[in-house]
């Protein structure tokens, strides 16, 4: 049955396990705003699956907000690379592949905002600071190797809905973020055989 959100909002932000949220994507932005300088052949900070734990503690609206909140944090990193991509990259096909993403995910980050709304949590607007790859490789493969890793961070925290959730909406966007996403790491991986 799905939880009005209405009504649970005002209990649930006195619930203790939410703390972890606030703890999580603060840390998560300090770390992202450093992404430039770090290497590039490294996977994002914290992106992969550094939330699948706290989340697995949660259940009910409590897991639909924080992981609504991890969400955004994610999506926020990815359309940053993505812009990076399109403003920076050389090959078409991948610059396409950004354009879709920044498409797509600022498309569920507006869903997800009015989500949080609803639940009457706080406005929540990551700020991320540029990325750029190290010297020597190119934009298009720093985009393709970053994504890959970043895009199995949001397929580890989707693949935990099902059991957890119990909000109609939430079950279908993870279930739309986990065949996307293993869609596109399958393309990126494809792409890296040719791309320098």
């Amino acid at each position: 049955m799905k939880r009005n959100a209405e009504t649970n909002g005002a209990d649930l932000r006195q619930h203790p396990p939410l703390r972890w949220a606030v703890g999580l994507l603060s840390a998560g932005l300090m770390t992202l705003g450093t992404v430039g300088q770090a290497h590039a052949g490294m996977s994002m900070p914290g992106m992969k699956d550094s939330a699948a734990p706290q989340l697995s503690t949660l259940r009910g609206q409590a897991f639909d907000i924080a992981w609504s909140q991890a969400m955004l944090s994610h999506h926020a990193a990815a359309v940053a690379m993505a812009r990076t991509e399109v403003q920076q990259g050389r090959r078409a096909e991948v610059k396409k592949a950004a354009t879709a993403v920044i498409a797509d995910q600022t498309r569920e980050i507006v869903l997800i905002q009015s989500w949080l709304k609803a639940w009457k949590q706080p406005a929540y607007k990551p700020v991320l600071a540029p990325m750029a790859p190290a010297k020597g490789m190119s934009i298009d493969r720093w985009f393709l190797t970053q994504m890959i890793p970043h895009h199995q961070g949001a397929v580890v925290m989707s693949q935990l809905v099902p059991g957890r959730s119990q909000n109609a909406a939430v079950k279908s966007l993870s279930l739309q973020i986990i065949a996307a996403q293993n869609k596109e790491i399958q393309q990126y991986r494809t792409w890296l055989k040719t791309v320098k």
